[in-house]
């Protein structure tokens, strides 16, 4: 079974700390500190064999970080739930389901908000058709279909918006761009970021005691930028995290 090295502490890792960590670990470049410095927070790798991660975990101890190395199953979520349309009622979240069944969601049991403009690349492929002239034998020179087929690639960022229940044990997701926004509010802003701003912060105050991600938290502090995450797996990490946390007994 592969291990995970995760962080202890709640304060982002510096892209000094990650450099100087990683040079006392075979295998890794600067290139690496820079890139996972940009990415990596909460989860800081995944993977890892028994000994790399004990190495990583006392190299990051040297540069004042700590960390701990947890079974890969510990941080596993459960898979998410599409979703387009989210009702906010005084005692219930109402969310429903791909099959428009609604699931009520009593309040106390939302465990974790979160949000975040995702990062992903996605694949097209354009398909055209022409003709050009050809010999063989049997036909003679003719004129024959050639078929085109050209891949492109495109970035795209949507944010997604997650709500997990009590324990994990469900994982509602959205888009914001495909949310039905006209069921959270009357008059909804024309722009999807005041729109996000305004949902986190009803989510918040409904239920005070789920936790947030740092793009839930930047929205619902007024940020006007949110948190931007390098991919879905990022994004999913760190909310991995957060539920991994709440579930150790507190401190004596």
């Amino acid at each position: 079974m592969s291990d995970t090295l995760i962080q202890l502490d709640p304060a982002s890792v510096t892209e000094e700390q990650w450099r100087r960590a990683l040079h006392l670990v075979p295998g890794y470049t600067d290139a690496d500190a820079v890139r996972l410095a940009g990415t990596a927070y909460g989860v800081l790798f995944r993977n890892l064999a028994a000994p790399k991660a004990i190495a990583l975990h006392l190299a990051f101890r040297s540069q004042g970080v700590e960390t701990a190395v947890v079974p890969a199953d510990q941080l596993r979520l459960v898979d998410a739930k599409f979703t387009r349309r989210i009702e906010i009622a005084d005692d219930v979240l109402r969310i429903s389901d791909p099959l428009g069944r609604q699931v009520p969601v009593p309040w106390a049991h939302v465990a974790l908000i979160a949000v975040g403009a995702v990062r992903q690349f996605d694949i097209a492929q354009t398909v055209t058709y022409g003709t050009e002239r050809a010999y063989n034998p049997v036909q003679g020179v003719h004129q024959q279909v050639v078929r085109d087929v050209r891949t492109s690639l495109h970035e795209n960022v949507p944010w997604l918006i997650e709500i997990i229940l009590t324990g994990g044990a469900m994982r509602f997701q959205a888009e914001g761009a495909q949310l039905a926004w006209g069921y959270l509010f009357q008059h909804a802003p024309p722009e999807l970021l005041p729109r996000l701003v305004g949902l986190v912060q009803l989510l918040a105050r409904r239920a005070p005691r789920a936790m947030l991600n740092r793009g839930a938290r930047a929205l619902c502090d007024g940020g006007d930028g949110g948190i931007a995450y390098a991919s879905r797996p990022a994004f999913a990490d760190e909310s991995a995290w957060l539920l991994w946390r709440a579930r150790q007994p507190a401190k004596a």
